[in-house]
């Protein structure tokens, strides 16, 4: 649990040192954490995980996988990063290749230093990518906006198995993942994640009693950063303003 929260509180701050989403945002390593049910974590899950620190004892890195397709994730302290960066990123490679020794890693157009690290030991670019999208409140009045008659909005009720249910639900067919959420995972997450503040876990209700769409929002309050994750609507209610 110490190290745990050691590693959130190196996300908090180094993300103003740092280009955007260059390390996890704490609802992303939070929802890795918890999101799941208890029994999706595998015996020796801890040894997927590997911390670097100075001789003082102060956390500056950590690579990790989040899946088990070969995935290497790197978090870590910029100004540590000519020291660090390589050596993590061979430890990935060592651990944390998937079945077939494949491995890959995230990074982003602006990042030439890892572009560079990452030709120099055989990587290859492929087609796979996304984009983040940033906007910074400037004051100006947000536009109103009203929900098709019948819907109404409000905050999930977290110690009910049927509203753990219902969001499941809903981020099945909002995101065409047939099965892949279930209530335990739900559950849990509203339970210990630490991201998980009530009062910014919306859903849309329809007229039936299901969940039409689901915003969950986590707020950073050091860096005054909201974090708007998961975001989805079930195909039958899209456009109708939820």
């Amino acid at each position: 649990a110490r190290d745990y929260d050691r590693v959130r509180r190196l996300l908090i701050e180094t993300y103003p040192l740092t280009m955007p989403d260059f390390n996890w945002e704490i609802r992303h390593w939070d929802g890795w954490h918890t999101h799941r049910q208890e029994s999706d974590f595998a015996p020796g899950w801890e040894e997927r995980i590997h911390l670097w620190e100075t001789t003082e004892g102060r956390l500056v890195g950590v690579a990790h996988a989040e899946g088990s397709g070969g995935d290497i994730q790197l978090e870590l302290d910029p100004a540590y990063r000519p020291y660090v960066e390589e050596k993590m990123l061979v430890w990935g490679e060592t651990h944390l290749a998937a079945p077939d020794g494949q491995v890959s890693l995230a990074v982003f157009e602006y990042d030439a230093p890892r572009k560079r690290l990452l030709a120099g030991r055989g990587y290859e670019k492929t087609r796979a990518g996304w984009v983040v999208r940033r906007m910074r409140f400037t004051g100006l009045p947000l536009p109103a906006v009203e929900m098709q008659a019948g819907y109404t909005l409000r905050v999930t009720e977290p110690a009910d198995p049927a509203e753990a249910q219902r969001l499941a639900d809903v981020l099945n067919l909002g995101f065409n993942r047939p099965g892949f959420h279930q209530a335990a995972e739900v559950m849990n997450f509203w339970r210990h994640s630490p991201s998980y503040r009530n009062d910014l876990n919306l859903v849309a209700v329809a007229p039936d009693g299901s969940f039409g769409a689901h915003v969950g929002v986590t707020y950073d309050v050091e860096n005054r950063r909201a974090v708007f994750e998961p975001v989805c609507t079930a195909p039958e209610h899209r456009r109708k303003r939820l």
